[in-house]
């Protein structure tokens, strides 16, 4: 699931729907959903801190070849997926949640 998240990172930051289709296909249970959204979110934050303190400090070197962002845009991205979650756990739509956080991920200037 950690590298799937990554994986959604990555792509959906180039317009890319094939780590959407892939992690959607792996979050139809609530719990994946939100276990997937937690990678996410570890994964923004060492994206964004990127200065020793990471949580997957294996990835660091493919986190910083991702499509470079301003730190403010990575914030708000981070942001959204933390909203992600708390809609989640209000039951909102699975698949329409990854969906906003791709477009989210994919239109990020």
């Amino acid at each position: 699931l950690r590298a799937l998240s990554f994986q959604f990172i990555s792509e959906a930051l180039q317009g890319r729907r094939e780590g959407l289709d892939a992690l959607q296909e792996r979050t139809k249970e609530r719990e994946n959903a939100l276990n997937a959204l937690h990678f996410i979110q570890q994964l923004l934050r060492d994206w964004t801190v990127s200065a020793g303190g990471e949580i997957h400090s294996d990835l660091v070197a493919k986190l910083q070849a991702l499509r470079p962002l301003p730190s403010d845009k990575k914030i708000e991205l981070w942001r959204s997926t933390f909203q992600a979650e708390q809609d989640l756990k209000g039951h909102v739509d699975r698949s329409l949640l990854f969906e906003n956080l791709f477009y989210g991920l994919k239109n990020a200037q």
